[in-house]
This record gives C-alpha cells, sequence and structure tokens, in this order.
C-alpha cells in the first residue's frame, strides 16, 4: 500500500453533515425524523427512516412515499442554514415587534395613541422603525365602524 497525500488527486475526502433532519407535515402535524453522521448518514436510509416512521405514524401508503420523496429532497440542503434561520427566528421572536404609547395633553387626557412597529430583514438582520400617530377621534370612529356581534 502506498502513502497519499491529501494533495493527491488520486484522493477525494468527503465531510458528512453533522446532523441532517427531515420534516413532514402529515394530518397538520409536523414529524421530524433525525439523522446523523455517526447512524446512517446517507440519503436512502433517510428516505426509508421517513417512509417506515410516517407510515407507522399514519398508517397511509400514499403519505408513507411522499415522506420518503420529500427526505431525499430535505437530505442535501445546508443544515447548518437551515439552523441558522431557525435560531434567527428565534431570538427575534422572543422580542417585541409592536408598541403602543398613549398620548396625552398637559391635563392628563389621552389625546390618542403612538403604534410603533419593528420591522427586521432576515438576510441582513437591518432593523427599521416605523412608527403613527392615531388620534381619538380616529380611534372612535373605527370602533363605531365595527360591526357588534
Amino acid at each position: 500500500m502506498g502513502k497519499h497525500s491529501k494533495t493527491s488527486a488520486k484522493n477525494h475526502f468527503t465531510d458528512k453533515q453533522a446532523f441532517t433532519w427531515a420534516e413532514h407535515e402529515v394530518n397538520g402535524r409536523t414529524l421530524i425524523v433525525p439523522d446523523t453522521a455517526n447512524a446512517y448518514g446517507d440519503e436512502v436510509s433517510a428516505a426509508r427512516m421517513s417512509e417506515d416512521y410516517v407510515g407507522a405514524k399514519t398508517g397511509d401508503n400514499e403519505a408513507a412515499t411522499a415522506a420518503g420523496e420529500s427526505a431525499r429532497d430535505q437530505f442535501n440542503m445546508d443544515t447548518e442554514a437551515r439552523l441558522m434561520a431557525i435560531k434567527a427566528q428565534q431570538y427575534y421572536s422572543q422580542y417585541a415587534s409592536m408598541g403602543v404609547l398613549a398620548i396625552t395633553d398637559n391635563t392628563g387626557k389621552i389625546t390618542g395613541v403612538k403604534v410603533l412597529l419593528r420591522h427586521i430583514d432576515p438576510e441582513t438582520q437591518h432593523e427599521t422603525y416605523t412608527d403613527r400617530f392615531i388620534s381619538m377621534e380616529d380611534l372612535e370612529a373605527a370602533k363605531a365602524a365595527m360591526p357588534r356581534g
């Protein structure tokens, strides 16, 4: 056996993703089938596990076949990017995206409300704020226009 360096054209090194999963929507529920590089770690096994799991939970062969095809599609997705998107969503959901402030005059009577809205661009993580003032007359008109039920 000869010794090959990493720069040899005969060697091909690939790294498996540390963790993958496949998500399946079945009967209004989300079923998740995890897989790691230490387990099976290949596309065919992930598809078969998904088919078996969804078939066992639903008893529907068509749903199981669709889950297997979905798992094949999801297997080669970038798992790190999916995890970062989920973590970003969890982080931004902890903070309020809207605030309401009551505006008063010198006597303490409420003259309106100020609504502050926050929007975060998921691509750039850039925050923009928008505020709107709504007078009490506009609020009362909107309340009167609402259907009573």
